[in-house]
């Protein structure tokens, strides 16, 4: 547990509300806030896999919905 520190929480919290503001600027109602949480974490864990790999792990999640 060395490298874990609050500063990881606070970067993901900053990409979450550069993504809110930047891509998703329709984000009004809490409706479907959980549903771009979801998302958001999906891709934040997945961001250092390679593109090929990351399009096959998308595609097999998209078939689970």
């Amino acid at each position: 547990y060395d490298n874990i520190t609050t500063n990881r929480i606070e970067v993901c919290w900053t990409h979450f509300k550069r993504l809110i503001l930047g891509a998703y600027r329709n984000v009004h109602t809490k409706k479907y806030l959980q549903k771009y949480v979801d998302e958001f974490v999906f891709r934040y864990n997945l961001r250092d896999i390679a593109t090929s790999a990351s399009l096959i792990v998308s595609s097999a999640a998209l078939m689970h919905v």
